[in-house]
C-alpha cells in the first residue's frame, strides 16, 4: 500500500494535458491483521468484544463454518479488532493523502473533478463468531461509499442500500 500511495502522489504532482481518471486501489484493511504498533496499541485500549462474539448463525453453511472464531480466545479477538481498527485508520490516512494531492492537482489545473472512496467488502471481525467477508451480515457488506465532486450534494448522507455497481449512475 505504501508503494501504491507513493506512486499516486508522485503521479498527481506531475502536470497532465489530457483529462485524467486515476484509480488508487489498496489492499488494507485486510487479513492478515497486521498494523503499525502505535496504532495497534491505540485501539487495543479501546476495542470491546462484539456482543455476538459467541453467537453463531443457526444454519449450517460450509463457507461460514470455515471462517469461525472456534478456538480464538477473547484476548486474541481483542487483538484482531485492535489491528483491524488500526488498519482502517491507516487506510483512511493514506487515502486522505491522495485526496489532498488530487485537490492540489485540481487547483493547479483550475478544474474540479470527482473523488470516490469505496471498498469491496467489510469484515465480520468476530461478529456472529465469524471472520472475513463471506456473509450478508452488516459487518461484511456495510462499506464506505463516499463521493465528492462538482455536482454532488455536500454533507448529504443516505441510508439507502447501494453497491459498488451504483458508482456509475
Amino acid at each position: 500500500d505504501d508503494l501504491v500511495i507513493s506512486k499516486a502522489l508522485e503521479y498527481l504532482s506531475q502536470p497532465h494535458d489530457k483529462p485524467q481518471l486515476i484509480v488508487v486501489s489498496v489492499y488494507g484493511p485486510h487479513f492478515p491483521y497486521v498494523a503499525p504498533v502505535d496504532l495497534y496499541k491505540k485501539y487495543l485500549e479501546r476495542v470491546k468484544l462484539p456482543r455476538t462474539f459467541y453467537s453463531r448463525p443457526s444454519y449450517n453453511n460450509k463457507v461460514l463454518n470455515f471462517q469461525t472464531n472456534e478456538g480464538i480466545s477473547e484476548e486474541k479477538e481483542l487483538s484482531i479488532l485492535a489491528a483491524y481498527s488500526a488498519l482502517v485508520e491507516l487506510t483512511d490516512t493514506r487515502l486522505g493523502q491522495v485526496v489532498k494531492a488530487f485537490e492540489e492537482y485540481e487547483a493547479k489545473k483550475g478544474e474540479e473533478g470527482y473523488v470516490a472512496y469505496i471498498s469491496d467488502h467489510g469484515d465480520q471481525c468476530g461478529d456472529r463468531s465469524m471472520y472475513g467477508k463471506s456473509s450478508f451480515f452488516e459487518k461484511s457488506v456495510k462499506i464506505p461509499f463516499i463521493i465528492k465532486g462538482p455536482s454532488i450534494c455536500k454533507n448529504k448522507v443516505s441510508s439507502s442500500p447501494c453497491s459498488i455497481m451504483d458508482l456509475g449512475p
